[in-house]
């Protein structure tokens, strides 16, 4: 599901996630951190939807369209490999059920992806990158 160049760690509710190939990392909460586990645990669509429906008061139906877009931010992003099947519209009765944010953060691209032996100016030392890296 997920590809060998994604890593990834909840710490207090908040789910982060790298990307090593591009340099990117993503914060997860709340109803994304929640489905980032279910996906992990190879729980499908549906069983989440009616699992967070039956939680949230909300038509499993909408919730499934939030997930399955969701799903879709996250192929997009190369941070799985199975891509959705479908998207439809997020319409209908979501109860409490937040629709899950993907936040993307590429600050310490040049970091991430630098070597550390090779891309790093002589006598500077770490993190000090070559200009232009």
């Amino acid at each position: 599901m997920l590809g060998d160049q994604i890593v990834h760690e909840t710490i207090d509710g908040e789910t982060v996630v790298i990307n090593l190939d591009s340099g990117s990392y993503y914060s997860l909460e709340g109803s994304g951190a929640d489905l980032w586990s279910r996906l992990l645990a190879g729980e499908s669509l549906n069983d989440s939807a009616a699992a967070l429906a039956a939680r949230h008061g909300g038509d499993a139906a909408a919730i499934g369209a939030a997930i399955a877009a969701f799903h879709r931010e996250l192929f997009d992003q190369g941070l799985i490999d199975a891509e959705p099947t479908n998207t439809a519209a997020v319409e209908g009765y979501l109860g409490s059920f937040e629709i899950p944010q993907l936040h993307v953060y590429n600050d310490l691209r040049a970091h991430l992806l630098a070597d550390p032996v090779h891309d790093v100016e002589r006598g500077a030392g770490w993190p000090t990158v070559y200009p232009g890296r």
